[in-house]
């Protein structure tokens, strides 16, 4: 009877082998999924330090593509920087003021005179063409010529047969150098003279003329001849050769007043700062007024220098 129970067709006992190697393959499957989701701590704590040890060297090829960029461009900024100092240094060439001919002088000739290469070289090529400088103001419109060079060069321009034409005078130590007839003996009020009147005078051009008045505005007025020296590009061979045709009123010199003028006030003057002017501003919120220079003193914001220069600009009513 057992034999019968346990009795199976062929098909049978191929069926129940099929469903055994089913059941080990899932079994199998099980098992190696689980030993997967489940990693010992010891091989995580490997793979963290694997992750941890590939985004250092990450970070290294990042520093170094990072130094390397640094580098490029430090080598980029020093080339720049030689080739500015280079340049500045061509710029910065001395050269010697003295008569000449547009028309005849050579391109060393204009070298001498302080203009580039590239300027000398457009001035011979424009007399090649048949070009020809009739009067000394035809050399303004040489193309990137400056109005202040310009006029630094016009009492020097020497036109042979032009009516144009300047006296030649030799040029002597503690002389004034050769100026036009016209305005050899003009001399101005530097706190009074317009830019015509100050054209007036052989070296002062368009450029300058704007630059006194502009600088006399900010200052109140000049009190002295000197501080033409300190307006913006003015040479000291160009200063020599103007300062004998100007003299100064220093009664027509407007002063700050010092105990009722605002801070924005006190700073637009070119001999204050914003720290000279705040400390004022903030000595008058404490004690009332100032009395005098004297009270200036007593701040480290201005100098000997300073207080000797504002004097003549300070009202201290």
């Amino acid at each position: 009877m057992w034999k019968d129970f346990f009795y199976f067709t062929r098909a049978q006992q191929v069926g129940i082998i099929a469903l055994a190697v089913l059941l080990a393959v899932a079994i199998g499957v099980n098992v190696w999924q689980a030993r997967v989701q489940h990693v010992p701590p010891g091989a995580l704590a490997a793979d963290t330090l694997f992750v941890q040890e590939v985004e250092a060297f990450k970070r290294t090829l990042q520093s170094r593509d990072s130094l390397e960029r640094a580098e490029r461009e430090r080598l980029w900024a020093e080339r720049r920087a030689k080739y500015k100092l280079h340049h500045a240094d061509a710029e910065a060439e001395a050269y010697t003021l003295a008569p000449f001919d547009p028309n005849t002088a050579d391109s060393l000739a204009f070298r001498k005179l302080g203009l580039p290469p590239w300027m000398a070289g457009n001035i011979l090529k424009y007399r090649a063409r048949g070009g020809r400088f009739r009067k000394a103001d035809d050399f303004r419109k040489i193309y990137g010529l400056t109005a202040e060079k310009f006029d630094e060069l016009k009492p020097y321009i020497r036109i042979a047969g032009a009516e144009a034409a300047v006296r030649e005078q030799p040029d002597k130590p503690g002389n004034p150098p050769a100026v036009p007839p016209d305005t050899a003996f003009v001399v101005v009020e530097l706190n009074a003279a317009d830019t015509a009147e100050l054209m007036k005078v052989a070296g002062i051009g368009p450029y300058y003329a704007r630059e006194i008045v502009r600088y006399r505005r900010q200052l109140g007025g000049f009190y002295s001849v000197e501080q033409l020296r300190e307006i913006e590009r003015m040479r000291p061979e160009h200063y020599d050769r103007i300062a004998p045709y100007c003299t100064v009123d220093t009664t027509m010199i407007k002063r700050i007043e010092v105990n009722r003028a605002g801070i924005d006030l006190l700073r637009r003057h070119p001999y204050i700062d914003f720290y000279q002017a705040r400390v004022i501003c903030e000595f008058r919120r404490a004690k009332g007024r100032l009395d005098g220079m004297r009270d200036l003193r007593r701040f480290r914001e201005f100098t000997g220098q300073d207080l000797q220069r504002l004097r003549p600009y300070l009202d201290f009513e």
